[in-house]
């Protein structure tokens, strides 16, 4: 399942993500840069479960 996210372009804005979806129990398999422009970076994970996964980042 795949998870498509607009971060912040700046440190430890990927990893605010990470520590929340492990504190869910969602294991990330893969992690896509897509763009990065004006200050805003586009990624996609690839997620073990990605409703539950949206539903943690809401």
């Amino acid at each position: 399942d795949i998870l498509d996210l607009e971060l912040l372009d700046r440190p430890g804005e990927l990893a605010k993500v990470a520590r929340r979806l492990a504190r869910a129990g969602i294991n990330v398999h893969s992690i896509y840069i897509l763009a990065s422009k004006n200050g805003r970076t586009e990624i996609a994970l690839v997620v073990d479960n990605t409703e539950r996964a949206k539903a943690t980042l809401k």
